[in-house]
């Protein structure tokens, strides 16, 4: 339990929330640039609020009020909930395995959720599969962990009412972890283990690579089992270049607690670059 009282009114009214219950309110109140203390004073404003039917098949309830949730505010709630349940960092315990348990658990209706997890489907960030018990699933598509790299989790135990991870994708795309040192280690002619640390700097960007893919060369328009290794790696390639010249000269790598020097990476990337003619 965390207690909030220095967020409260200047009446020093203090209550305690859980840790999940303060993470939300850090993330609405950063989101809509007001202090904590505001965004929960208009909540309490907008419990007056009136749930109306929605035309649209996509969400089935609208909420209207003069601060209160939009369509895509909506979206963006459920997908968090998606990641906070499923992302295996995040949740230690079994993760829930029915969309009404993950409504009941983060305060959201059931057709709500299902008709979000409906529409990420027909937009094709999702696709349904079918569990070894014939229990409907999701899965995230390559194009749905591109197009939000922030909220997919890093790994999970693929099995879940909502499967599919960063480490999944990113093996589809550029190969296994030791498949991409090998390849840094040969083309840029340096020793295994500067290819490692190179490879975390690289792992340790990889929101940034993802959003390099849709913003400049993303091809893919759904689950693919037949990834070109070659043509992403070109393109980390092209994307370390992009972050190193913008990341100083140096980075201390987490793992080895050694110093890699960017200015020499980057070097060494333009070398291999000019050789390959590829500039």
């Amino acid at each position: 339990m965390v207690r909030i009282g220095k967020y409260m009114s200047k009446r020093g009214t203090s209550f305690k929330l859980e840790t999940r219950h303060l993470e939300i309110l850090e993330t609405k109140a950063r989101e809509l640039g007001i202090q904590k203390s505001e965004y929960l004073r208009n909540l309490i404003d907008s419990d007056h609020k009136t749930m109306l039917n929605s035309k649209s098949e996509d969400l089935t309830v609208e909420t209207k009020n003069a601060r209160t949730l939009s369509s895509n505010e909506i979206i963006l709630t459920v997908i968090k909930a998606l990641t906070r349940e499923f992302d295996t960092r995040k949740n230690k315990k079994k993760p829930l395995d029915s969309i009404r348990g993950l409504a009941k658990k983060y305060d959201l209706k059931p057709v709500v959720v299902q008709g979000i997890l409906d529409q990420l489907v027909r937009n094709r960030l999702l696709i349904t599969k079918k569990s070894k018990t014939g229990k409907q699933c999701y899965q995230w598509t390559y194009m749905g962990i591109v197009a939000l790299p922030e909220y997919v989790p890093l790994d999970d135990e693929g099995k879940n009412l909502v499967s599919g991870s960063i480490i999944g994708a990113l093996g589809g795309m550029l190969g296994d972890y030791d498949d991409i040192v090998n390849y840094l280690y040969e083309i840029l002619n340096v020793e295994e283990e500067k290819a490692g640390t190179i490879t975390r700097f690289f792992l340790e960007n990889y929101v940034g690579y993802f959003n390099w893919l849709r913003e400049i060369v993303f091809p893919i328009t759904g689950v693919n089992s037949q990834l070109d290794h070659k043509y992403y790696r070109s393109q980390m390639i092209n994307y370390l270049l992009m972050i190193i010249i913008n990341s100083g000269t140096k980075w201390k790598d987490w793992k080895s607690g050694k110093i890699l020097d960017l200015k020499n990476i980057l070097k060494r990337i333009l070398e291999y670059k000019m050789k390959e003619n590829v500039v």
